[in-house]
């Protein structure tokens, strides 16, 4: 046996080998999104709450997220929504319709005098926090692109009474599958991975979670709130240094249905790799997963090419199986993960019977087409010293040095189904 195949045999069992390791996580969180539990609600304590919506720009379908607010199945709670500027788009939505609902139940004020050291939507967050009542023992956050079910507090509060270690829970998102836009396809299979990767890192995601109030005084959430251009990141972060846990609960996975550019999700994703960079401790771990993923994509084919030419059948044998077993994997786990998670969603959410995942042609080029999308969007986060957030440019000095340097109203208006960003 050659150097060429003995290397080439090695990297067939390297990628074997985690391969296996990843369809274990993600077989073990297909059996949670899948699993049927007992129904706590009704044994657990609900206390008062208060949900959270901050609101820069409208949303495509900002209305039914406000009905659905109007509808929880819940003993006592109050909305408090956040306007970023009197100018900002979503005022037109909500003054047509907050003469409609519950006037006691829902409280709308426009954020105050903007701070140019931290995100919008941080600021309206501490706004909202230090006006609550002595008696909400709870604060959910909630973005303008999340529609929740009937229950959706209740799903999220139920673990946070179940464990006093249990300091937030949180739920994630789950894009449609079957997008017109090859940015609406590659933001799919970029979240299938994120999903699995952020509940096995207990990692919290802000457009749904909650947080015990008491938490939120005891890990000094609002001045690192105030210092700070990501919400849930940092979360994550005061969790750990303070003991408490972050719960997944499997029943507020949110679908979203809006379509996006491919330009515009790389700038979103590099956002978002961004905060990691800044405030995860695991970003070690995402740049060693990145070198990973560039061998996979330039530099096994390359040398399977190689090989070919060399007329090292055994290598090349190898090296072939090795991209099989990686794309194949990847090709299953996404479908496991789509079946799974549909079947979630029909129990709380309308989810269109004609949405189907893409066929095995259009959901191979996706792959190929995300995981170089996401080495470029890596590369741009690794040395990016300013962000684009909803209109706002924000420099980034260290994770808790941030300087806005535009604030303005948002003016810009969603077209129809189209994600903000």
């Amino acid at each position: 046996m050659t150097w060429f195949a003995i290397l080439a045999t090695a990297v067939l069992a390297f990628v074997v080998c985690s391969t296996l390791i990843q369809g274990a996580v993600v077989a073990r969180f297909v059996r949670i999104v899948r699993r049927i539990r007992e129904d706590r609600r009704m044994f657990v304590r609900l206390p008062a709450a208060t949900v959270v919506l901050p609101l820069r720009g409208a949303d495509p379908w900002l209305p039914e997220t406000l009905r659905a607010l109007a509808s929880q199945d819940y003993p006592d709670y109050d909305v408090r929504i956040v306007l970023d500027s009197p100018g900002d788009t979503a005022r037109d939505v909500l003054d047509a319709w907050i003469d409609s609902v519950d006037s006691d139940r829902f409280h709308v004020e426009i954020l105050h005098q903007p701070m140019d050291c931290c995100s919008r939507k941080n600021q309206a967050l501490i706004q909202a926090v230090c006006a609550l009542p002595d008696d909400r023992e709870v604060v959910a956050i909630l973005d303008g692109d999340v529609i929740p079910h009937a229950t959706w507090l209740k799903d999220l509060v139920t673990p946070l009474m179940d464990d006093p270690r249990v300091g937030v829970a949180t739920g994630n998102r789950w894009y449609k599958s079957d997008g017109q836009r090859w940015g609406t396809r590659v933001r799919y299979f970029w979240n299938a991975g994120a999903v699995v990767q952020m509940w096995f890192n207990q990692m919290a995601w802000a457009g749904s979670l909650a947080l015990k109030t008491s938490v939120i005084r005891e890990t000094g959430m609002l001045d690192r709130w105030g210092r700070a251009i990501s919400t849930d990141a940092v979360v994550f972060r005061q969790l750990h240094r303070h003991g408490y846990r972050c719960v997944f609960a499997e029943s507020v996975l949110m679908l979203n249905q809006e379509e996006i550019a491919l330009p515009e999700f790389v700038n979103w994703v590099a956002r978002q790799l961004t905060t990691a960079r800044l405030y995860h401790p695991g970003w070690a771990v995402v740049l060693f997963h990145a070198v990973y993923l560039f061998f996979v994509l330039s530099c096994a084919p390359l040398t399977l090419s190689l090989a070919f030419c060399t007329a090292e059948s055994l290598a090349a044998t190898m090296l072939g199986l090795a991209q099989v077993v990686y794309w194949g994997a990847s090709f299953g786990f996404a479908r496991a993960l789509e079946s799974a998670i549909r079947s979630n969603l029909r129990q709380h959410q309308d989810v269109s019977p004609d949405s189907a995942a893409p066929g095995i042609v259009v959901a191979l080029a996706g792959m190929v087409l995300t995981q170089a999308v996401y080495l470029w969007a890596l590369l741009l986060a690794s040395g990016r010293s300013t962000v684009t957030w909803r209109g706002v440019q924000y420099r980034i000095l260290g994770p808790f040095e941030i300087k806005a340097l535009a604030l303005e109203p948002y003016a810009r208006r969603a077209s129809a189904g189209t994600s903000l960003v």
